[in-house]
């Protein structure tokens, strides 16, 4: 005779809802954000730049080179500053070598930035043959 009747409580799915979207705006800010900048170029030069302004540091397993220089790991910053020091805020080249390690190179990427480098480029192909 009387037939029961089903209705979902749409209450506590609306506030659910509506609180994941807010804490989705608020997160989505931090998810995208990148500490360092880094453009990748085919050239140690890059287009247009001047040679004499920009600093080469390269990275490997074992061996860290700042303009040709061998460098101690745990002097890099040092050297770094005395490098960008006389110079106006300008290009840093890293190129890494094929066997170095992500947390090596995120380093010297901090290094280079605290060092003052307004620019990063990250050089991906040592000989410029594109393979």
């Amino acid at each position: 005779m009387y037939e029961a009747k089903i209705s979902p409580n749409v209450l506590s799915l609306t506030d659910s809802a509506l609180t994941l979207i807010v804490v989705f705006l608020v997160t989505l800010p931090a998810m995208f954000w990148s500490g360092i900048n880094v453009d990748t170029a085919k050239a140690a030069a890059g287009a247009g730049a001047d040679v004499s302004e920009t600093l080469i540091v390269n990275v490997s397993r074992r061996s860290l080179y700042v303009n040709g220089k061998p460098t101690a790991f745990f002097r890099l910053k040092k050297v770094l500053y005395d490098e960008l020091g006389g110079r106006k805020p300008g290009e840093v080249v890293i190129a890494p070598d094929g066997d170095v390690t992500l947390n090596r190179l995120v380093t010297v990427f901090d290094a280079v930035r605290r060092a003052g480098a307004e620019k990063l480029v990250l050089l991906d192909d040592m000989e410029g043959d594109g393979s």
